[in-house]
C-alpha cells in the first residue's frame, strides 16, 4: 500500500516548481478552473446542508416509528414477565398451562427487542442533539457526552463479565445525564408544575443511584456495614416517584379547576377503575400486592397506601388526557416509558429506558415523537 493521496498516482505529474498537472487536460477541466471559487464553495455548501437537513430529519422520523414500537414490546414484556413470575401461584392445568408455556418464552425476545430498540433510540437522540435540535448551551455537550459514554459502557457490559468498578462508572454516567436534563428542565421549562415533575422524577432515580452505587462501594471496601443513609435515601426516592404523577397533572392536562375533572369522562373512568382495583387488591391481599408492586414498578409499599392508590389515580388520568391530544402525547409516551422502567433500575435495560423516557418528557416535542 503506498502513501499517494487520491489523484496523486500516476496520471498526476510534478509540473514547474513542483506543482502538479494533469496531462489529460480536457474543456471541461478548464472549465472548472475559470469556475469562481465563491460560486463553488457555495455550491459545496448548499449541498451539504441540504444532505445534512435530509439526514436530520430521518432521524426525527425515527423517534415516532420507533418509540411506538419501543412502548409496544416493553409493556408487553412486563405483563409477560409477570405472567411468568406469577405461574408459582398459578393453577397450572389444561389451556392455562399451554397459554402459559406459550406466551411467557416471548419475555426474554421481548426484552432483546426493548433492549435494542432503547440503544438505537438514545443514538438516534445523541444525533440530533450534536446537531443541535434538542438543547442548548452547556447542557448539549454535557448530555451528548454522558449518553454517549453510557450507551458505549452499555455495550462493554454485554461484552463482558459484569464488575464493580464498570457498574459504578455505569451509575456515575447515567447520573450525570439525569442532573444535566433536570437542569436543564428548570431552567428552560416555561411552567413551574412541569420543571417540578421532572425534578421529582429525576430525584427519584438518583436516590436508586445513591443506595445501589453506596452498595457496590461497601463491597468493594469489604464493609459489612449499612451505607449511610441508604435505606432512607430509597425510601425517600420511593415517595417522590409516587408523587410525581401529581405534578404530572397538574402540568400536563387542562383541568385547572376540581369541577372540569369530571368534564374528561374517560381519563377519570380508567383512572378511578385503576385506583379503585389497586385499593381493593390491597385490601384482598397485601402480601400479594407489594410483591407484584416490586415485580412491576419496584415500589415496596411502604409509605401509607393512600400515597400509591391517589399516585395510579394522578397517573392514568394524566396518560390518558395526554393521548388523546397529538400536541401532549409525546407526554403520554414519556410516562409509559418512565414507569415501565420502574423506580429500581436494576438492569442495563431499565437504565436506558428511564433515562430515555425522562429525555422524552423533557424533549419530546421537539423529537417530534408524537409524531405528524
Amino acid at each position: 500500500m503506498n502513501g499517494n493521496l487520491p489523484g496523486a498516482g500516476a496520471d498526476s505529474l510534478p509540473g514547474p516548481g513542483g506543482s502538479r498537472y494533469c496531462p489529460h487536460e480536457s474543456a471541461a477541466c478548464q472549465f472548472g478552473d475559470r469556475l469562481p471559487a465563491a460560486f463553488t464553495q457555495a455550491f459545496i455548501g448548499s449541498t451539504m446542508q441540504l444532505m445534512t437537513s435530509l439526514v436530520d430529519e430521518r432521524a426525527r422520523a425515527v423517534f415516532p416509528f420507533l418509540t411506538g414500537i419501543l412502548l409496544f414490546a416493553s409493556i408487553l414484556e412486563l405483563v409477560l414477565k409477570l405472567l411468568w413470575r406469577m405461574g408459582t401461584y398459578l393453577p397450572l392445568k389444561g389451556v392455562l398451562a399451554s397459554i402459559y408455556f406459550t406466551l411467557t418464552p416471548l419475555q426474554g425476545v421481548l426484552f432483546n427487542l426493548a433492549s435494542l430498540l432503547t440503544f438505537i433510540i438514545l443514538g438516534a437522540v445523541v444525533y440530533v442533539a450534536y446537531r443541535g435540535k434538542l438543547w442548548e448551551g452547556g447542557f448539549n455537550l454535557v448530555i451528548i457526552a454522558s449518553i454517549s459514554l453510557l450507551l458505549v459502557l452499555s455495550a462493554v457490559g454485554m461484552a463482558l463479565s459484569p464488575s464493580n468498578h464498570l457498574a459504578l462508572l455505569y451509575i456515575a454516567t447515567s447520573s450525570v445525564s439525569i442532573i444535566a436534563l433536570a437542569g436543564y428542565a428548570v431552567i428552560e421549562m416555561p411552567r413551574l408544575p412541569a420543571k417540578l415533575a421532572v425534578l421529582l422524577i429525576a430525584l427519584a432515580f438518583l436516590s436508586y443511584r445513591y443506595y445501589a452505587a453506596a452498595h457496590i462501594v461497601n463491597n468493594l471496601s469489604g464493609s459489612v456495614s449499612e451505607p449511610f443513609l441508604a435505606i432512607e435515601i430509597l425510601a425517600l426516592g420511593e415517595l417522590l416517584f409516587a408523587v410525581a404523577p401529581f405534578a404530572l397533572f397538574v402540568a400536563h392536562t387542562d383541568v385547572r379547576k376540581p369541577g372540569e375533572i369530571l368534564a374528561n369522562r374517560l381519563p377519570l373512568a380508567v383512572a378511578t377503575g385503576v385506583a379503585v382495583a389497586f385499593a381493593a387488591a390491597n385490601v384482598l391481599s397485601p402480601a400479594m400486592t407489594s410483591v407484584y408492586a416490586i415485580w412491576t414498578l419496584g415500589f415496596s409499599l411502604q409509605h401509607p397506601i393512600i400515597v400509591y392508590v391517589l399516585s395510579a389515580w394522578f397517573l392514568f388520568f394524566t396518560l390518558v388526557a395526554c393521548l388523546k391530544h397529538r400536541e401532549t402525547r409525546y407526554i403520554a409516551y414519556a410516562l409509559l416509558l418512565i414507569f415501565v422502567s420502574g423506580y429500581t433500575h436494576k438492569l442495563t435495560y431499565h437504565h436506558l429506558l428511564g433515562l430515555l423516557g425522562l429525555i422524552v418528557l423533557v424533549a419530546g416535542k421537539r423529537m417530534g415523537v408524537s409524531g405528524r
